[in-house]
């Protein structure tokens, strides 16, 4: 078992901040230490998306909607640009859902912040 990345596609702004659209990345390892060296950690106070864990209740410890701040390993939620995910993934022999991100991300607006939510 490893470490795998999902990307979540931040939208909104302020305290209305969300990420509905999510994407597998997959296990990358000497990207995954390429991309960690230019992301920025702290743009967002929290992010709301279906990630977040439910505290209590029937569904406790389930996945559901709601903030979230850390990732499952306990680390800030770290961001990238689509254009800079993009520039730092070129050149790595990416499988087919990798490409396919990379396709998707490479059609958002340059300034578009993505979140790299390891789990």
């Amino acid at each position: 078992m490893g470490v795998d990345l999902k990307l979540l596609i931040v939208e909104g702004s302020g305290d209305n901040t969300y990420a509905h659209t999510m994407m597998e990345f997959g296990q990358y390892y000497n990207l995954f230490d390429r991309l960690n060296e230019h992301a920025v950690a702290g743009i967002y106070g929290s992010l709301s998306t279906y990630l977040a864990e439910i505290p209590d209740g029937e569904w406790e410890g389930e996945s559901g909607y709601g903030d979230v701040t850390v990732t499952p390993y306990g680390q800030p939620l770290t961001y990238l640009s689509a254009a800079e995910f993009v520039w730092l993934a070129s050149g790595f022999e990416l499988q087919t859902r990798g490409r396919a991100a990379v396709a998707y991300l490479k059609e958002l607006p340059a300034d578009t912040w993505i979140c790299l939510y390891y789990h």
